[in-house]
């Protein structure tokens, strides 16, 4: 019997979408985009083609769902509105001088103060991206102490991903795929630390993007071997 958590099974929900309705998921990126950059129903209209009823309910339906991300947007334009400056990932500032003299929602609302809200707000969110170098560092610092520093190079990040030569051994895809996965789900920071969205990590290896083999978490030994054909009888 394997059991998962209520997380796994959402998040498997949500990753099964681009198999199951390609069509929709690729539809839907274009108000997706607009709607989390401060759009409205008029720039779905406008830009999108979306006929103004369909425009309208799509708007609604994306505020509904994303109920949470609107109040922490609207809790950073308050946070701007009051001192003139917004707080990113890993103490980076951003000033917000226009907004720190405006109202903002008003309808004398200039738009440069709107502007620089949805900048500053795509700032906070985009911030957390280094994220990844943290992790990419920390495993890295590991390698060397572990002696794997010629075993094991990190050779690219790309967004939310970290790439790397690893020796073609069992021992060594278990010590990354244990250190990375670690490091990559580090969230001991008071703004991003959350018992209902943690952080998840998982470790893919081949020889190109369009083969790999995705491991589980702390993998054993024995299942790295079972998981990578070329181990086939190494235990």
């Amino acid at each position: 019997m394997i059991t998962i958590t209520k997380q796994q099974y959402i998040a498997g929900i949500i990753n099964s979408i681009a198999q199951k309705y390609p069509d929709l998921r690729t539809k839907s990126k274009a108000p997706t985009f607009a709607l989390a950059y401060d759009g409205t129903w008029h720039t779905l209209h406008k830009r999108a083609g979306f006929p103004k009823d369909q425009a309208k309910i799509i708007e609604k339906a994306y505020h509904d769902l994303y109920k949470v991300s609107g109040e922490f947007s609207n809790k950073n334009k308050a946070f701007m509105e009051a001192h003139g400056y917004i707080e990113c990932a890993f103490g980076l500032k951003i000033r917000t001088p226009i907004i720190a003299q405006c109202v903002l929602g008003a309808r004398s609302t200039p738009y440069e103060a709107e502007a620089e809200g949805r900048s500053a707000n795509n700032a906070v969110t985009q911030s957390w991206g280094m994220l990844l170098n943290r992790a990419i560092i920390a495993t890295d610092r590991r390698i060397e102490a572990a002696g794997y520093g010629t075993s094991i190079l990190p050779i690219n990040m790309i967004h939310d991903a970290g790439y790397f030569l690893v020796r073609n051994t069992p021992e060594h895809i278990k010590f990354l795929n244990d250190t990375l996965i670690e490091e990559m789900q580090w969230n001991d920071d008071d703004k991003i630390r959350s018992a209902d969205v943690p952080m998840t990590a998982s470790l893919q290896l081949g020889p190109s993007w369009d083969k790999l083999t995705e491991l589980k978490n702390n993998a054993t030994l024995e299942e790295i071997i079972n998981a990578i054909p070329t181990f086939a009888g190494s235990i």
